[in-house]
Formats: C-alpha cells, sequence, structure tokens
C-alpha cells in the first residue's frame, strides 16, 4: 500500500537539507503540513542516504518498526503465564494483523508510533520495580514526537497506573513526564516557527463532532473487517460474524483483567485512548486502518487473554475433547486477523520496481493511483518557480520540488485550513465545493496566490471559474473522478495542452 502522503514529509525534508527550513514552499512562511517530527528526522536520514529510491527507504523503515512492534508483541504475549496454545494463536494474529501489515507498508509514521506504544506498555505491564522510570519517560517522549495525539494514549495510560500501582500519584506515574516534555518541547517550537501549537493537518481534518462520531464508528468497523463476506438475505455476513466474535473475546479479556491481571489495563489504556481518537477525528482515508494500528496488538493481546480463559473454562466443563476445542478458539482469533486479506491485498509481487514512481504506480489506491503517477508528467514543461494548485500534493511536490504549490485540501495552507468552514472538512482535509466562487476560502486564496494552473477533482468542470480569470483547458477521466484543469488567462503551456486533448 503506497499512499502520496509520506513524499508530502519528503518534500520537507528535501527543503530542509536544501536550506530553505522546514517549509512546503521555499521564501513561504513555514506551515507544518506534517503530524510527525520523529517521522520528518527520519525521512531527511533517509533523504541524505545514497542511491535515491527515497520512498522505498521510508517504506522500508516502516517494515522495521512494524516487525519491532510484533516482536514487542511477542513479548507481551509470552509474559503473561497464560497456557502456550493461546500464546502462539495470539502471536499468529499479532503477526498476521492486516491492520499491521499496511501500517507497516505505507512509508509513514505509524507503525513507529505503535512500536513505541506497544514497547511502553510491555515495560509497564511486567514492571517489577527495576525498569528505570528515565527509560520509561524517554520512551513516552519519543512515541509523543512520532505523533502528538499519542499523548491521549500516554495519558490514560498514566491514569490506569495510579490504580495499577496502587501508589501515591507521582510515583505511580511519573513515568509520564517524558510525554508532557515533547509536548511542551513541540508546542513551543510549533509557535515560534510554525506560529502555530499543533499541526496545521489537525485543522484542515477538523471534522464536526456528530460527523466525526458517524465516520469514526463506521472506521473502526472497516478497520476490524473490512469484507463483507458470505451471509445473504437474513443471514448476518462472515465480517459481521467475525466482529462479534472480536467483541466478545475481548470483553473476556477485559473482564479477567480487571479481576485476576490488573498490570494488563495498560493494553485496556491504549485500546480506550486509540478508540477515543478514532471518534473524535472520523477515522483516516487511507486504506488499512492505520489509526486503528497503534491500539491493534494491545487489543489482540486483550483478546488472548479471554481466548485463553474461555478454553480453560470450556476444558473445566468438558474434560475430553478440550484442547481440540481450545485450538478451535485460537484459530477464531486467527480468522479475524487473516480474513480481510481476502478482499483487501496489495501483494508485493505487483511491484514493477522500488523507484519512487513505481511505487506510486503500484500503490492500490486505485483512481488516486493512476493521478498520482499522471501529475507529474502532465506538468512536466512548466518552469520552475511556477505556481500551481491541487489537491494532491505528494507526488508532484516531490516529483517537482521546483514548482510553488498551493494545497487545496489545505494540508499545506494554513488559510485553507484555518478559515474554511467545518462543513468543508473531511479526513483528507478540505474538500471546498464552492471553490471556483470569489466568495469562497479557497477561491480568495487562489486569487490571492494567482495560480499558473489549478487542478480540480472536486466539481464538475465550468468554462471559467473565479469570475472568469481561469478558463477550462481541459477534463482527464481517471474512473470514477475527473481532473479537470484550468489555467490562468493569457498563460499557455504545451504540456497542459497536449493532456488536455487527451478528454
Amino acid at each position: 500500500s503506497t499512499p502520496d502522503d509520506p513524499l508530502i514529509t519528503l518534500r520537507y525534508a528535501a527543503n530542509l537539507v536544501h536550506g530553505y527550513g522546514v517549509v512546503f514552499n521555499p521564501g513561504q512562511a513555514p506551515v507544518q503540513g506534517f503530524t510527525s517530527p520523529l517521522h520528518l528526522m527520519e525521512a531527511v536520514l533517509v533523504y541524505l542516504a545514497p542511491a535515491g529510491h527515497d520512498l522505498f527507504k521510508l517504506k522500508v523503515a516502516a517494515a522495521v518498526f512494524g516487525l519491532l512492534a510484533v516482536r514487542e508483541g511477542g513479548h507481551l504475549l509470552y509474559g503473561l503465564g497464560i497456557p502456550r496454545w493461546a500464546q502462539r494463536g495470539g502471536s499468529v494474529a499479532v503477526a498476521t494483523s492486516w491492520v499491521l501489515a499496511f501500517a507497516s507498508s505505507n512509508g509513514l509514521e505509524t507503525s513507529l508510533e505503535c512500536w513505541l506504544l506497544v514497547m511502553l506498555a510491555r515495560r509497564l505491564t511486567f514492571r517489577d520495580g527495576g525498569e528505570s522510570d528515565f527509560r520509561l519517560a524517554a520512551i513516552a517522549f519519543f512515541a509523543v514526537l512520532a505523533r502528538p495525539d499519542a499523548i491521549l494514549a500516554i495519558g490514560c495510560m498514566a491514569a490506569s497506573g495510579i490504580f495499577i500501582e496502587r501508589g501515591s500519584i507521582w510515583r505511580s506515574a511519573r513515568w509520564a513526564v517524558g510525554s508532557v516534555v515533547a509536548v511542551l518541547a513541540v508546542g513551543v517550537i510549533g509557535i515560534t516557527y510554525f506560529h502555530e501549537m499543533m499541526p496545521n493537518t489537525y485543522f484542515a481534518k477538523d471534522v464536526g463532532l456528530a460527523r466525526a462520531v458517524y465516520y469514526g464508528w463506521s472506521y473502526l468497523k472497516g478497520s476490524f473487517q473490512p469484507a463483507a463476506l458470505g451471509g445473504g438475505g437474513a443471514l448476518p455476513t462472515l465480517g459481521t460474524v467475525l466482529l462479534l466474535i472480536q467483541a466478545l473475546l475481548l470483553a473476556a479479556g477485559i473482564v479477567v483483567i480487571v479481576t485476576r491481571f490488573r498490570r494488563g489495563g495498560y493494553l485496556v489504556a491504549i485500546v480506550l485512548a486509540q478508540t477515543v481518537f478514532i471518534l473524535k477525528t472520523g477515522g483516516d482515508w487511507m486504506i488499512g486502518g492505520r489509526f486503528l494500528a497503534p491500539a491493534m496488538i494491545p487489543f489482540v493481546v486483550v483478546e488472548t487473554v479471554g481466548v485463553a480463559q474461555l478454553g480453560i473454562a470450556l476444558g473445566r466443563g468438558i474434560g475430553r475433547g478440550a484442547r481440540q476445542i481450545a485450538v478451535a478458539i485460537a484459530g477464531v482469533l486467527v480468522a479475524t486477523s487473516v480474513v480481510p486479506f481476502l478482499s483487501v491485498s496489495a501483494p508485493v509481487e505487483r511491484l514493477t520496481g522500488v523507484s519512487d514512481a513505481a511505487l506510486i504506480k503500484t500503490g492500490f489506491y486505485g483512481a488516486f493511483t493512476a493521478i498520482w503517477s499522471a501529475l507529474p508528467r502532465i506538468v512536466r514543461c512548466l518552469p520552475p518557480g511556477t505556481t500551481i494548485a491541487v489537491s494532491e500534493t505528494g507526488t508532484i511536490g516531490f516529483f517537482r520540488q521546483d514548482l510553488e504549490i498551493v494545497d487545496l485540501r489545505g494540508l499545506t495552507n494554513r488559510d485553507i485550513a484555518r478559515g474554511s468552514p467545518m462543513g468543508t472538512k473531511w479526513p483528507p482535509g478540505v474538500i471546498e465545493p464552492d471553490w471556483y466562487l470569489t466568495t469562497s476560502v479557497v477561491g480568495s486564496v487562489l486569487l490571492r496566490t494567482r495560480p499558473a494552473v489549478i487542478f480540480d477533482l472536486d466539481t464538475p468542470a465550468k468554462n471559467t471559474v473565479l469570475g472568469g480569470r481561469y478558463r477550462l483547458e481541459g477534463n482527464l477521466r481517471f474512473r470514477p473522478y475527473h481532473l479537470t484543469i484550468y489555467v490562468l488567462r493569457g498563460r499557455q503551456f504545451a504540456c497542459i495542452s497536449s493532456a488536455s486533448r487527451r478528454t
């Protein structure tokens, strides 16, 4: 799975390496259009490393962090003292999780955050007094640098620790100071350099609470079981059955943790925190449920605790054949991780190369993959310094670092992110249906910046837009979308005209 978002961070990294500062457009005021400071540092190292293929190197790094997270999950499972069959079943469920697989292949910071949070949870779960508070604080510090919203998970873990450790508040949760230091550091840098405490992406994606809860709930269900398999008529689908089974196993695991193994409460805290975060944000637009990934290993571990308890209870009640029943229960747990691959997969054998262009071309995002691949070719003749406006800024922004880009989604544009009405904000960013009007927020930004070319995906083609200042040049079809191209009156570009003739 290859979205274009990592290339946005790589453009920031390239500008920083070339001495322009942490900016998306050199010469303009800095805007934090990336979410993860730690991922930006990683992107800088990747960009400085020889041999090119920067996106491939980011994807490899994400895969490594994903493997480290799975390793931490294995340590968690084999330290719980549950039956060996449950440990093995839980380990396979973790290793085959489609959510973790996609989160570890997209080249973003998700698997890094996942690894840090699971490492912190494991050390807290098995803490015996020998674990250094400083080491725990350092992990918490870097987890927040990986994603600022990790502070929610760490806060829930710290609150749980007060009841788990049954000591003073300071002694139970002082390790969380590392996350507070990280929040203060990010906030101070944000205010002094970017003039905003929070990343600009949060403002562009600030979905209203009612819509966020609705879409967030759908996101959760789709992340656990994206495939509606089997069933028909009044019969439930296989995906629904597996969701119900997961809910049962999770509930059983929580009961065991509350009554017999309270230190497992740190794992439940992460699951709770990520659920709240998803319901607040409305989820994410990318394939794979990446917002769920930081909670996926804790979720499976808690489920495995429930599986073990059910197996033990059945063994006591049935006696003969209990082992076979226990193995069957573990098999169901594994199935909840494996089944989604039947409908959502992006196998590595489809790759045609490891270059940035090849990875985008085989990125499994349908029409958007085709659009991302086509945009750099369409603008190949634009002279350096030309301003363009486009909603898909990743590929074109990195491949043509000499162009100035107005981000119609507002991810890297403060005026669009902060000024657009709440109703125009969605998980991908701002989607302004009336952008072509001079009275709209996006329209006013375009009138001020005067891009030579505007690429639009959101509205039907019009002969002219923005008070007649831009004329329709072409309308390219990428099923089910149309990429409409507008050119500033008085300007003409051969490559744009050539692409437009393929309407």
